[in-house]
């Protein structure tokens, strides 16, 4: 019985693990595509580089609710 609980906690660790990076991956991807835009952002809002980051910031917090 206790073989067959440690390959489950096993194969959930693993689960886990594959869950956490994919989550980090999304994030990143998401990040990238903010920073790819401020150029754009900066343009059009005609924004300083405080306030660009001050977007960044709040973009990336609230991307990760």
């Amino acid at each position: 019985m206790a073989v067959i609980e440690e390959k489950r906690a096993y194969r959930l660790r693993w689960w886990t693990l594959i869950t956490i990076a994919i989550s980090i991956l999304i994030i990143v991807l998401d990040a990238t595509v903010m920073n790819v835009a401020l150029p754009t952002i900066q343009r059009e809002l005609n924004a300083s580089s405080t306030q660009l980051l001050w977007m960044v910031n709040a973009y990336t917090m609230y991307s990760e609710l």
